[in-house]
């Protein structure tokens, strides 16, 4: 089994079928790491920032992957882009 340098799979998806399969496939591919699912990209963005205000990332931290599903309801990927590009400043 490999040992994966990743600290964190993030599934923003509003379809539970899709983020079962995927922790599926992570564990089938030997990843034993956190792995967090939010239902749209409000609900991340605001997690995110939580985070960061805990201080929970540093330039030292294992990098976090996010996997994002384009439809969603609230906060669509484009949007959540959005500002995760403009600071985590939501709109």
């Amino acid at each position: 089994m490999r040992n994966f340098k990743i600290r964190e799979v993030v599934f923003i998806d509003d379809d539970d079928v899709i983020v079962f399969v995927g922790k599926r496939i992570l564990k089938m591919a030997g990843y034993n790491g956190v792995v967090s699912h939010f239902h749209n990209g409000l609900e991340a963005i605001k997690s995110i920032e939580e985070s960061i205000v805990q201080g929970e990332f540093d330039n030292e931290s294992d990098p976090v992957v996010v996997l994002l599903d384009i439809n969603m309801p609230v906060m669509d990927a484009w949007d959540f882009m959005n500002v995760f590009n403009d600071n985590l400043t939501p709109y």
